[in-house]
């Protein structure tokens, strides 16, 4: 068997356009990946409300409350960092104290990938400050 037919769009297709599950007779999905793929896309098209949801709650983590931080989250629906409002291009991200896993709050995706390349320390944050101020004379 070199090839399947999907029981969504019907088509005849190699055994490559078909993802891999376990718990199938042959081991693939009954729909192409194309299909799937259009089908994922239509239902976080109708349900942007759930995946929002869900894209905070990965993004607040493993060792948070994120019920806590939910309510943070939509009563600030701003950086704590620069101020900036979160939007569709903006969102909030935890901003985690890596020594006891500690959220610090919520801030966007810059000012958490800044922080986190400064290596979370203030004498790093202070050397960067230091270097601007003597650059921007």
């Amino acid at each position: 068997m070199e090839s399947k037919k999907c029981t969504k769009c019907l088509t005849e297709k190699p055994l490559c356009e078909f993802n891999k599950q376990k718990n199938t007779k042959d081991g693939l999905r009954y729909y192409c990946k194309s299909c799937f793929t259009n089908d994922k896309l239509n239902w976080r098209r109708r349900n942007k409300d759930k995946v929002s949801k869900n894209n905070r709650k990965q993004n607040y983590g493993h060792c948070v409350n994120y019920e806590e931080t939910e309510t943070r989250y939509l009563v600030t629906n701003k950086c704590e960092c620069c101020d900036k409002n979160f939007d569709d291009t903006r969102s909030g991200r935890k901003c985690v104290d890596h020594k006891d896993d500690q959220i610090r709050g919520i801030i966007c995706h810059s000012c958490n990938l800044g922080i986190g390349l400064l290596s979370d320390e203030i004498e790093g944050l202070q050397k960067a400050i230091n270097y601007l101020k003597r650059s921007n004379v």
